[in-house]
C-alpha cells in the first residue's frame, strides 16, 4: 500500500519532477536519505542531480562554512580562539560582520561574547543537604550516569529538573513504546503457554497486532493516533516488533537457555521480585541498588544453572569491555551479578563462581538490538538467506562467558570454524591432533571465569567509589570522554553547565582505554593469582 501511495505521488507530474532530500541536520550531522532515492538513482541512471555539497578542495577555513546554523556555531568556535590566541582569518571577520549585520543573530553573537568571561566552577554541596537531596537509594542507570558526569546528574536527580514536555513522539517515547511492546507480547507467552523457540508466524503476527492496538489506544500513548504520520510511526513499530520477536524465537530456537523472567526488579518496594543489592561505604553507611531487568535467561547443565541476562536497545549497540571496566556501562555485569548472587543465595550457597554442581554461573550478558536494519540489495540473495543475514544484523552483543559447552547451549548450530549468527562467538577449527575447537580471538567476545571474577569485584568498587562521592557532594563540570565520543552529545542539560572545551577551566574525564584482548588478558591474570603466561 505505502510504495502504491509513493508511486502514486511520484507520476503526478507531466513535465519535471523535483525532488529534494537533506543531507545533514541543523548541526552538519549526517543524515540517511530514505530508500526511495536510492530506488529511484538506480531506476534512472541519466537522472539529473545537483547538490549543494563542495566537492572541490577547500582550505581549512571554508570547510567551516556549512549551513547558516552550523557556520554561526563554528564562528563561536573561532571567536574562542581569538580570544585565547589572539589569531583570526580575515574570513572569519568578514563571516564575524554578516552575522552581526543579520537581526535574527545579532543579539545571539553579542550574548555568547559577553559569556565569554563566565566561570562555571561548581562548589561542592554539604553532606546532609546532598543526602537530603539524592536518598539512599540507587538504581543502576543513576550510578552509570553520575560516573559519566556528576554535574549532569545533579542538574537531573538532585534538581530534578526535566526538559519541557511537548506534544511530539520523540527517539525516547520510540525505545518505550518497542519495550513495553516485547514486554507485553512475552507475557502474552507465559499466559497462553507458549514456548519460545516454538512460536509461528501466525502466532507472533495474532499477538502483536492485539499488543499494539493496545498501546495505541492508552492514554500514553494517544499521539499515535493524532495524525497520518504517527499512524506510519505505529505501523513501522509494529512491523519492527514483529521482527524482533521472530528474531528472539529464532535466537531460542538454536539453543536450549530459555526467559526465566521479564522487566524482573531488585530493590523496589512495590514489586520487588528481588531484594536491593546493598552497597557497604568506607564510612559504614549501606547505600540500597535498584534496578529491573529487560530478560533473564537461563539453562541447566549438569546440575549447574547457567544465566544469562538480556537488555533491549534500540539502535545499533555494543559493549565494550573498556566502558564495563571503566565504569561506564555496568547496568548487564551489575544486573548479572544481582542474579548470582541473589539466586545462590536462594540455596544458601556462598556466591562465587566456580564449576560445580548446584552453584549459579554466568551465562552471558548481552544488548539485543531492536532495529530495523536495511539489507545490502546488491546481493542476490534467497529468502532463507535473506532472513539468516537480518539474524546476523540483530544477533545479541556483549560478553558471553569462554566455556564450550556452554556456548553450545546458546547456539546449538555453530560449527567449528564457523560464525555464530546469534551471539558474538566465532570458532577456528580445532588445531592439528584437537577435537575442540579454539575462540576467534578477532570476531569472539568472551572472558573466562577468572576474568569475569575479577570484573566483577572490580565493578563493586566503582559502584562503591561512585557512591562515595555522590554522597560526599561532589559535583563537577567534567563530563567523561571515551575515545572519539563524549557524555554531552546525548545530554539535554549543556546549556545549564555551559561546558566549553576551548575554556582552561573546563576538561573532560579522558577514561583510560585499553586493547580489548590485552584487558580480557589483564583480567585473566589477575583472576589466575598473577600468574604469567604459560
Amino acid at each position: 500500500g505505502e510504495q502504491y501511495l509513493i508511486y502514486n505521488l511520484l507520476s503526478i507530474a507531466s513535465n519535471l519532477l523535483y525532488i529534494t532530500y537533506p543531507i545533514a541536520d541543523l548541526e552538519g550531522k549526517t543524515k540517511r536519505y530514505s530508500m526511495v532515492i536510492s530506488r529511484l538513482k538506480s531506476l534512472f541512471t541519466n537522472v539529473l542531480e545537483n547538490t549543494d555539497i563542495l566537492k572541490d578542495e577547500v582550505g581549512e577555513d571554508e570547510k567551516g562554512i556549512v549551513g547558516k546554523t552550523p557556520t554561526f556555531n563554528n564562528l563561536i568556535k573561532k571567536l574562542h580562539e581569538y580570544i585565547e590566541k589572539d589569531e583570526i582569518t580575515d574570513l572569519w571577520k568578514e563571516i564575524y560582520r554578516y552575522y552581526y549585520k543579520e537581526p535574527e543573530y545579532r543579539e545571539k553573537l553579542l550574548k555568547v561574547i559577553s559569556g565569554f568571561t563566565y566561570k562555571n566552577h561548581i562548589e561542592a554541596i554539604s553532606k546532609d543537604k546532598i543526602r537530603q537531596l539524592y536518598g539512599k537509594s540507587l538504581s543502576v542507570s543513576k550510578i552509570e550516569a553520575y560516573a559519566n558526569c556528576s554535574f549532569g546528574y545533579f542538574v537531573k536527580y538532585g534538581l530534578k529538573a526535566k526538559e519541557r514536555k511537548i506534544y511530539t513522539f520523540a527517539p525516547l517515547d520510540f525505545g518505550n513504546l518497542i519495550h513495553e511492546g516485547l514486554e507485553k507480547f512475552s507475557k502474552r507467552v507465559e499466559k497462553e503457554k507458549a514456548v519460545w523457540g516454538t512460536l509461528d508466524k501466525e502466532f507472533c503476527e495474532r499477538v502483536i497486532s492485539d499488543v499494539i492496538s493496545e498501546l495505541i489506544n492508552s492514554e500514553e500513548h494517544r499521539i499515535l493516533k493524532s495524525s497520518k504520520r504517527y499512524e506510519y510511526v505505529a505501523t513501522r513499530v509494529k512491523r519492527i516488533l514483529c521482527r524482533m520477536v521472530l528474531i528472539i524465537n529464532e535466537q531460542m530456537e538454536r539453543g536450549t537457555f530459555q526467559p526465566i523472567g521479564y522487566e524482573i526488579s531488585f530493590g523496589f518496594e512495590k514489586d520487588d521480585y528481588y531484594p536491593p543489592i546493598p552497597i557497604i561505604l568506607s564510612t559504614g553507611e549501606v547505600v540500597k541498588l535498584q534496578g529491573k531487568i529487560d530478560r533473564v535467561d537461563k539453562t541447566s547443565i549438569d546440575g549447574v544453572n547457567y544465566y544469562r541476562v538480556v537488555d533491549y536497545k534500540t539502535g545499533k549497540i555494543d559493549l565494550d569491555i573498556n566502558d564495563v571496566y571503566n565504569g561506564l556501562k555496568i547496568q548487564l555485569l551489575t544486573y548479572l551479578d544481582a542474579i548470582l548472587t541473589l539466586e545462590q543465595e536462594k540455596v544458601s550457597k556462598k556466591p562465587v563462581v566456580s564449576e560445580g554442581k548446584g552453584r549459579t554461573m554466568p551465562g552471558a550478558m548481552v544488548y539485543l538490538s531492536v532495529d530495523d536494519p536495511i539489507m545490502d540489495g546488491s546481493k542476490k540473495l534467497t529468502m532463507e538467506n535473506l532472513e539468516e543475514e537480518v539474524l546476523k544484523a540483530l544477533k545479541m552483543k556483549g560478553i558471553v562467558i569462554r566455556d564450550l559447552k556452554v556456548i553450545k547451549e546458546m547456539d546449538k548450530t555453530i560449527e567449528k570454524g564457523g560464525t555464530s549468527s546469534i551471539i558474538p562467538v566465532a570458532l577456528n577449527k580445532p588445531k592439528k591432533g584437537s577435537d575442540e575447537a579454539e575462540f576467534s580471538k578477532n570476531n569472539s567476545s568472551v572472558i573466562t571465569y577468572e576474568g569475569f571474577n575479577v570484573l566483577r569485584s572490580h565493578m563493586k568498587e566503582k559502584v562503591r567509589k561512585v557512591c562515595e562521592d555522590m554522597l560526599e557532594g561532589i559535583i563537577e563540570v567534567t563530563p567523561c570522554k571515551n575515545g572519539k565520543s563524549y557524555y554531552c552529545e546525548f545530554c539535554e542539560f549543556s546549556s545549564i553547565c555551559q561546558f566549553d572545551e576551548t575554556m582552561a577551566i573546563n576538561n573532560f574525564k579522558v577514561m583510560p582505554r585499553k586493547n580489548k584482548k590485552e584487558l580480557l588478558q589483564q583480567l585473566e591474570v589477575e583472576g589466575k593469582g598473577g600468574e604469567g603466561n604459560e
